[in-house]
């Protein structure tokens, strides 16, 4: 009986997670480093835009790295690109050619 309890138990655990979106494997990804390179990402891509880019490309190529780095990839290139059009939109104000 106390085997069935225990499953019953784990599977429900199981079915809680599956329904939040996450899995134990990415769970344990989720750490203090991990989260470091993505808000390193950011910073990059808003104060040095060609920067971001080129590291949301590299965050977005690496297939075995935890599943956090693909997830915030193409936020972090879609952020690199809007900052260089805002930049470029600056400058041109700043020197008249508009």
């Amino acid at each position: 009986m106390s085997d069935d309890n225990e499953n019953t138990e784990f599977f429900q655990e199981e079915e809680k997670r599956d329904a939040e979106g996450e899995t134990a494997s990415e769970e344990e990804e989720l750490t203090l480093t991990n989260k470091i390179i993505v808000v390193i990402g950011y910073i990059c891509s808003i104060f040095f835009p060609v920067v971001g880019f080129i590291y949301g490309i590299i965050l977005l190529l690496l297939k075995k790295e935890p599943p956090i780095y693909r997830k915030h990839a193409p936020y972090i290139i879609i952020i690199s690109i809007v900052m260089c059009f805002i930049i470029a939109l600056i400058e041109m104000i700043y020197f008249h050619i508009i």
